[in-house]
């Protein structure tokens, strides 16, 4: 049996909202700082002289591999440092790296500023961790909720500030001709260290639902700890991993699927896919954050993020379809599921864990993800069409498919073993499930 002391009582911290609201503008500014420059690739591409090969490797790995090497230390700095200074650090990296993508002069300066941008994908944990001292458990499937429409929100108008912004170089005699791209990420980053001034006035809040001699301890019993939990934990991992490559690769192929398929224009498609990637993931994440609420803490969270996997499972068939109002339902049918169960999953870790191992977690989960999801991921289908000579979407489709039963096959054991923890009293945190 473990023991845990829970700092606190009664409601949340002094003016929560406040704080919650302006760590998901931060966290939502770090995914458009991420965003923004996908519609800018091709006049990058030519102003900087670059190859398709290049852009690839700045928009794969520059984002993603410096972010996987210091995912698990950066999760240790958030057990055991002060998360709002550490915050503040990772939203500078973020948006001083976009101001630098602004500034450079070949592949290599490109590939690196990227790089520091893609940092900010590493905001979530801590905003996760800091949100969870902010508030009590039975309002953290909403909070968590709120922190993914962040995201979302977030990547989506990075599209729209380019738009914006890219206009405003015929104004500004500082970029001119083909580097006139440069505008929008400078002035977005400018205005994004602008958007971090207020969390210098931020205090650290109170640690909740600690575990005595976790805090301060080594690396090493930091993993033996984290390992005490492992039965339900690492089948967790496995189906948030899978659940995150089969959304990436929907992402990344949806577009190129629909305009080969069924004739659709580039721009077509695209704002097609954009409308799907961003309403029904929104409708998913509010769904599960209050259900995950209602149905009291973990246990809900657990059975929100089982369900909707399993209800995902059908739209892994989007890419064979016959039809592009069927393809499109699909493929909103999975991303809303896919997006329910990452929350329902987000909200498992922020109240199974221990306030001292939560960070650690979410850098081992990070480092998956960069990798399984985000650097890997992308390659698979063309990889598996190219080996067997069939088509991009036949092979997409039994990939997805596969990643969904992973996914769900994770979820289920995991909810399998939330109950039976439940049943004779050894779950850690029983009195909120």
């Amino acid at each position: 049996m473990i023991s845990f002391r829970t700092a606190g009582s009664g409601g949340g911290a002094p003016y929560a909202s406040a704080k919650l609201a302006l760590l998901c503008a931060i966290l939502g500014s770090a995914w458009a700082a991420r965003s923004i420059f996908n519609p800018l690739l091709d006049l990058a591409k030519a102003d900087l002289a670059i190859s398709d090969m290049h852009v690839g490797l700045v928009q794969g790995i520059a984002l993603s591999l410096p972010a996987a090497l210091l995912s698990i230390p950066v999760g240790r700095m958030i057990d055991t440092r002060n998360r709002v200074l550490l915050l503040v650090g990772l939203a500078a990296a973020t948006m001083l790296g976009s101001v630098a993508t602004a500034l450079a002069s070949s592949f290599t300066d490109l590939f690196v500023y990227r790089g520091l941008t893609g940092l900010g994908i590493m905001e979530e944990a801590v905003v996760l961790s800091l949100a969870a001292d902010l508030f009590q458990p039975e309002r953290r499937g909403r909070v968590t909720a709120l922190i993914i429409l962040a995201e979302y929100f977030g990547n989506a108008l990075g599209f729209v500030f380019a738009g914006w912004l890219l206009p405003a170089a015929s104004f500004m005699p500082l970029f001119t001709g083909a580097s006139e791209w440069r505008m929008a990420p400078l002035l977005f980053g400018l205005a994004g260290l602008l958007l971090a001034l207020p969390l210098l006035w931020m205090q650290e809040p109170p640690r909740r639902e600690t575990m005595p001699g976790t805090g301060a301890a080594s690396l090493a019993k930091g993993f033996v700890a984290l390992n005490a939990f492992g039965r339900l934990l690492w089948p967790l991992l496995v189906a948030q991993v899978a659940t995150i490559m089969a959304g990436n690769m929907a992402s990344v192929w949806a577009v190129p699927v629909l305009a080969r398929d069924f004739g659709l224009g580039e721009a077509e498609s695209g704002q097609l896919v954009a409308a799907i990637l961003l309403v029904p993931p929104l409708l998913g994440a509010l769904a599960a954050g209050i259900l995950a609420d209602r149905g009291r803490g973990r246990g809900g969270a657990m059975v929100i993020a089982a369900a909707a996997s399993l209800l995902a499972l059908p739209g892994a068939a989007f890419p064979v379809m016959d039809s592009v109002h069927v393809s499109a339902a699909l493929l909103a049918l999975l991303v809303a599921g896919q997006t329910a169960a990452l929350l329902g999953a987000s909200a498992i870790s922020i109240l199974v864990l221990p306030n001292d191992i939560r960070g650690l977690w979410f850098g081992i989960s990070g480092v998956m993800t960069m990798v399984f999801g985000f650097a890997l991921a992308p390659s698979l289908a063309p990889w598996l069409a190219a080996g067997t000579g069939g088509e991009l979407s036949s092979a997409l489709a039994w990939i997805l498919l596969l990643c969904g039963i992973c996914a769900a096959t994770g979820f289920t054991l995991a909810l399998r073993q939330d109950a039976a923890e439940g049943a004779d009293g050894r779950g850690p945190f029983s009195s909120q499930r």
